[in-house]
């Protein structure tokens, strides 16, 4: 249990550390903070940690680890498949209910949560053992492994490259429109240091928006129509707040995450939820503190403002099946809780969950895996208390065994029973353990312990049987 305590400690440091941050970024934003008062806005979450630390540990791993790349991937990307589908399939029912009791910000945060599942990747978070194995025979696991990540690869290139056709095509004719209270409203919003985003008039676009996913790329584009200044001013006001909070690389993240569970089409629909909760925190931080009349004139511009917000952009306009919500929400917008203790509770039990679930795969015997298909004869168990060597090693020979997903260091403790055994081989001396359902294994000249599942379980009986009955359940 010491793993799971550790986890715990762990998930709830993060919990309180994520919750508290929460709510210093809500009140940062709606209160203001510094000498001059001003609202300061920032990022959801981490958005980019997720998909950048997945691609650099698989990066680092087929390099240095070449010899357990497979079982290190095939891991880690089982573990943030499973959980991250558990995660929004639970998280999409809850959120319309979750709308009416929390702030539009807390909500869209809450989409992006799983961007710290990385820190669930360290040795320090490893899980003393899971609490369900499920188990796929032969090759299946690597056959889907390799299925998910070719999918996982064309759906982000077919969103990398729809992103980048739309790009251009609101570009192509798009002309700079100089204005002294675009610069006026951005400084307001983004500070006196951020780079200014030019702003242009573009005829393939009925909203307006803005693309890009660095500062130094993005761009805001308004439609070829008519604005007064205060509608100008919201509008800009809205975009502004979305640079400022990096809403395109959450998307981006999003997408990331929808990739990674390309086939669970509860996925896909929990990420257009996300990208509704995206608008309506904007539409939140824009109307905060406005009368009815701004918050009409406001609620009239998404009206009006029907479009396509294809790619990592984020844009005024509203989906129609949202369009109702985002309207009630500016007119008659409700006395909400911050969130911050939702977030916190959400990231506790998304850090503990992790890795509850292993997978079993592949495999083969004993006298495959552990004889390496030789002569067991060749193996002399180096156990004074073993009184039938030959009957533990046909035991051991006769064992279906199946690879584990890494992530867990099985406690021996006082209520785990546990035997382990050495045996000198003509290429050095190795090790196996048993437990309950798992068998390690420690190779000759290895450092590292491989954990097989044991379909069938450890036949205690069966194995006290081959030692002396003073040593019969001994535990380790």
């Amino acid at each position: 249990m010491e793993g799971i305590f550790q986890r715990s400690i762990v998930a709830a440091i993060f919990a309180l550390a994520i919750g508290w941050a929460s709510a210093e970024r809500l009140r940062k934003e709606f209160e203001g903070s510094g000498k001059d008062g001003r609202r300061l806005y920032s990022s959801f979450s981490y958005y980019a940690a997720l998909p950048l630390f997945l691609l650099i540990y698989a990066v680092a791993v087929l390099i240095a680890l070449r010899d357990t790349a497979q079982n290190m991937l095939l891991s880690m990307f089982f573990y943030v498949f499973l959980t991250l589908s558990f995660y929004y399939i639970v998280l999409a029912p809850l959120i319309p209910r979750l709308r009416r009791h929390i702030s539009a910000w807390a909500c869209a945060a809450l989409w992006l949560l799983p961007n710290l599942l990385y820190i669930t990747m360290t040795n320090y978070m490893y899980l003393s053992e899971p609490l369900f194995v499920l188990e796929l025979k032969g090759e299946l696991a690597m056959t889907l492994f390799y299925v998910w990540f070719a999918g996982f690869v064309l759906v982000m290139a077919w969103k990398i490259c729809e992103h980048l056709s739309f790009r251009r095509r609101v570009l192509r004719n798009a002309e700079e429109v100089k204005s002294e209270l675009w610069e006026e409203v951005f400084r307001h919003i983004c500070g006196l240091k951020a780079k200014l985003p030019p702003l242009m008039r573009s005829h393939d676009v009925t909203t307006p928006l803005s693309v890009g996913l660095s500062r130094g790329k993005m761009v805001v584009l308004l439609p070829v129509r008519s604005y007064t200044d205060e509608e100008l001013r919201l509008v800009l006001t809205h975009e502004a707040i979305h640079i400022a909070r990096s809403d395109s690389y959450s998307k981006f993240a999003l997408v990331s995450i929808a990739a990674l569970c390309w086939f669970n089409p509860l996925v896909w629909l929990a990420m257009r939820k996300s990208a509704e909760d995206i608008e309506l925190s904007c539409d939140e931080s824009v109307t905060f503190g406005a009368g009815a009349d701004e918050r009409r004139r406001y609620a009239d511009l998404i009206l009006s403002s029907a479009g396509d917000g294809r790619g990592f952009t984020t844009c005024l306009s509203a989906k129609a099946s949202s369009l109702r919500y985002r309207l009630k929400n500016v007119m008659q917008p409700a006395m909400k809780s911050s969130g911050a203790l939702v977030i916190g509770i959400a990231t506790f039990l998304l850090i503990l969950s992790c890795g509850q679930v292993a997978l079993a795969y592949g495999g083969g015997t004993g006298e495959e895996l552990i004889f390496n298909s030789d002569d067991p004869a060749r193996y002399v168990v180096d156990e004074s208390e073993c009184t039938d060597p030959d009957g533990l090693k046909a035991y051991i020979a006769s064992l279906e065994l199946r690879e584990l997903t890494s992530g867990y260091d099985f406690d021996y403790g006082p209520d785990i029973q546990h035997r382990g055994m050495l045996f000198d081989t003509p290429n050095g001396q190795i090790y196996v353990g048993f437990f309950d359902n798992i068998l390690e294994y420690l190779g000759p000249g290895s450092r590292r312990i491989v954990y097989y599942y044991l379909p069938e379980g450890t036949d205690w009986a069966r194995l006290d049987s081959f030692f002396d009955d003073s040593t019969a359940g001994d535990e380790a």
